[in-house]
């Protein structure tokens, strides 16, 4: 039962499950007429809703009548009835409900309410379990076998409604007299013909039972569970006795869903003990006293409402789409750094081994920290000093220490500023430890993946996830991730692919950005492309944002792109500089202006010195026919790319320090390239025919 609006009496709050277990607990068909109305003005006063008064009431179908709630709610005006007086109907039925005040007994010590009480909790339980001519078992008289106590096989059965009949005239010990160890009942009824499990005319019920855990706990997880449980009772002992509806038509159905439900209920924690299979099983009466302490009814018709819908319930997934609202949601996060992700996005930062990551991610990290740019004006951050986790599963302590101090030194930091900021926990690092084995903790892998099995993550993982959370972290940086998460085959997709979403899982839930550095393949080398990362493509296709450094050429310029950015504008060919010590610094663009002429006119200087070379302008940007031997050159001696010295002949032509002559050359008409004042000897004959073949028809470059 679901109470719709929170429960309020006098402007005090109300436990909505304190509520709601109440009401379970009381059984509209033992009341009157007025106290049925009194429940009703006592929710209503409470804040509740009429359709919870409704549902309750339905569980009375003979006076049930639709529309009577209804309209008796209209009329209520605030009688003085308040939710005090549900929980006062409600004492009688059970020990205790639940979320009920301190200094109330708790279930198994709550005394007995009197001879009235004790003799309304067997009717009500009679009622629930059984129908009008059904035969029941009714066991009051026990004796010791070999020191244990055995029941009678006398069978004092009767109809539930001769029993009823005698408890309205006689109480409870009219089916007695009872002796100390209480009273019981067979949980199902009987053909009349004997008291075994043969003898069972209908598979109606079972119990469950189990005394391995505090009644409490017992309780708890039966509710937890939701069984459809027909009745509740204490059995003034160590044990809770359901009466579990199954409903099951003949032995072998009965025989199949009690196993099924004795399997749910050990995986939910609730050991039964497996004797209750029995459909002939003794269950406790309630209003019997056992040995001074009473046989309690604590509660009727809970959890399901039946065998069907509690299988239904329990099979159906436990995860319920809730719409996502998108208007109104607020204004769109502002990256993290320059041109960066956003708060609680996973990104990729990819690069062949040895080009430099490493220091990239430091000059990254301390920008982050001191709130600054530092070397990457393209990547800098001005704020609030942020705080960030640096996981570095490559370098050790020391080398750290060193890096940062010449990364602070080429951009006229002070050094201690980070070291200050370390000590006030804005920057936290995990790094190898200097000598593994001598008392410093190792740095362990985040995901590990056994042979034909999925990766899991380790506790380690947890670790920082609550570390992250429990420090408000705006960004962790996993540096690398290979040896972060050891796979059994990095190019299997579906592995990588649950590394990478449990990683977007871990930025989303801690809101801290996720960066994970990465190496490229082979077969990309020098490329500026966000599918050129090693392994499968899970891991690019999950980051939303990506960041490449590459180099054409071993001692070339390096070049930095954000080749993928769903939350801004992609850049790339942004040029860095390598320094002698590692540093990695962005050239300015009066760096790259001045780069820029030196190559003009290293450019003019060759083409002068080699007059007998046809150049065609258009086969400069393709790299193809004799402009490939100027490509290389300059190459080698600048690190510059196809199209570079296509612009730089460009300057030079507006300069007029080149001239650009339309010729036929091999019955094609070229665009040559040469330089003023320079002597335009013929073309070359001494070339091989690999060289003499070069198709040197335009080519759109790309």
């Amino acid at each position: 039962m679901t109470i719709h609006k929170m429960v309020r009496e006098r402007n005090t709050p109300i436990d909505r499950e304190r509520v709601e277990n109440a009401l379970d607990r009381i059984n509209p068909v033992e009341l009157d007429y007025d106290t049925w109305l009194r429940v009703g003005m006592a929710l209503k006063s409470a804040g509740c809703a009429c359709a919870d008064w409704e549902r309750w009431s339905e569980r009375d179908p003979q006076r049930f009548q639709e529309g009577e709630c209804r309209r008796k709610w209209d009329g209520f005006h605030g009688e003085g009835v308040g939710i005090g007086t549900l929980f006062a109907l409600a004492r009688p039925w059970e020990g205790t409900v639940s979320g009920a005040p301190p200094g109330r007994p708790a279930p198994g010590k709550h005394p007995a309410h009197g001879a009235d009480a004790q003799d309304r909790q067997l009717a009500v339980f009679l009622r629930a379990l059984f129908e009008a001519n059904d035969i029941v078992r009714i066991v009051s008289k026990t004796y010791l076998n070999n020191g244990r106590t055995a029941f009678t096989r006398g069978s004092d059965a009767h109809t539930r409604d001769a029993l009823l009949a005698r408890i309205s005239r006689g109480g409870v010990n009219a089916l007695g007299p009872f002796g100390p160890a209480g009273g019981w009942c067979a949980a199902n009824p009987l053909d009349g013909k004997g008291v075994k499990a043969a003898n069972v005319a209908r598979f109606r019920h079972t119990l469950v039972e189990s005394d391995a855990l505090p009644v409490e706990e017992q309780e708890r997880l039966i509710r937890a569970l939701k069984l459809p449980v027909t009745t509740l009772v204490h059995s003034g002992g160590k044990s809770i006795h359901a009466l579990v509806r199954v409903d099951a038509a003949n032995g072998q159905e009965y025989r199949e869903r009690v196993n099924r439900l004795h399997k749910i209920c050990n995986e939910g924690g609730l050991k039964v003990d497996p004797a209750c299979k029995d459909p002939g099983r003794l269950t406790r009466l309630p209003g019997v006293l056992r040995n001074g302490t009473p046989q309690r009814l604590l509660a009727a018709h809970i959890g399901c409402d039946s065998w069907d819908a509690w299988i239904k319930a329990h099979e159906a997934p436990g995860t319920v789409f809730t719409p996502t609202r998108i208007a109104g949601s607020g204004p769109m996060p502002e990256p993290l750094f320059h041109n960066g992700p956003i708060p609680g996005a996973l990104g990729l930062f990819i690069g062949e081994d040895g080009i430099g990551k490493g220091w990239l991610t430091l000059d990254l990290l301390l920008s982050c920290v001191l709130g600054r740019t530092v070397n990457l004006h393209t990547l800098g951050y001005r704020g609030s000093p942020m705080r960030v986790v640096y996981l570095c599963y490559e370098d050790m302590c020391p080398v750290l220490e060193w890096r940062l101090d010449r990364i602070c030194e080429r951009a006229d930091i002070d050094p201690g500023l980070w070291r200050r900021a370390e000590s006030a926990g804005l920057l936290t690092v995990k790094a190898l430890p200097r000598q593994p084995g001598h008392g410093e903790d190792d740095l362990v892998p985040l995901f590990r993946q056994e042979e034909h099995g999925a990766p899991l993550f380790t506790p380690f993982f947890t670790a920082v996830e609550r570390y992250l959370s429990e420090n408000q972290t705006n960004l962790c940086i996993i540096d690398p991730l290979a040896a972060a998460a050891i796979l059994a085959n990095e190019n299997d997709n579906a592995s990588m692919n649950t590394v990478a979403v449990q990683l977007r899982a871990l930025a989303a839930k801690t809101r801290c950005t996720v960066l994970l550095t990465h190496h490229t393949s082979k077969a990309a080398h020098g490329i500026q492309h966000h599918h050129a990362a090693r392994g499968g493509s899970a891991l690019p296709g999950a980051a939303r944002w990506q960041l490449q450094l590459a180099q054409e050429q071993h001692d070339g310029p390096l070049f930095l792109s954000i080749s993928k950015n769903s939350y801004g504008k992609r850049k790339f060919d942004i040029q860095l500089r390598r320094e002698e010590n590692g540093v990695l610094v962005e050239l300015t663009r009066r760096d790259i202006q001045l780069r820029a002429r030196e190559l003009m006119y290293k450019v003019i200087a060759w083409i002068k010195a080699h007059p007998g070379l046809v150049i065609n302008h258009n086969a400069v940007k393709n790299n193809c026919g004799d402009a490939k031997y100027l490509v290389d050159a300059m190459a080698e001696a600048l690190g510059a790319k196809p199209k570079e010295v296509y612009d730089a002949i460009e300057a030079a032509r507006l300069d007029d320090l080149l001239r650009i002559t339309e010729m036929y050359y091999k019955r094609k008409l070229i665009k040559r390239i040469t330089a003023p004042g320079a002597a335009e000897g013929p073309p070359l004959a001494a070339r091989t025919p690999e060289e003499s073949d070069e198709d040197e028809e335009e080519i759109p470059f790309v």
